[in-house]
């Protein structure tokens, strides 16, 4: 269970990974699943404006130094 007010979403994404695999892992037990799919786009969209992040067994990394 992750709780982060969403008003801070893009400065804990610029500090850490977790809420990455937090959203992508993640499904809605409970509330509005409408928030969760906002969250998931914007998370979405963090990746893309990164380089289109790939998540590796160890972290998230650009694709383009991903092998």
């Amino acid at each position: 269970m992750v709780w982060l007010p969403l008003s801070r979403l893009n400065e804990v994404l610029e500090s850490s990974m977790v809420i990455l695999d937090a959203v992508t892992d993640g499904k809605v037990l409970c509330g509005d699943s409408r928030i969760f799919d906002d969250i998931r786009d914007r998370v979405r969209r963090y990746i893309e404006e990164r380089g289109g992040l790939v998540r590796t067994k160890s972290d998230w990394f650009p694709k383009d130094i991903v092998k």
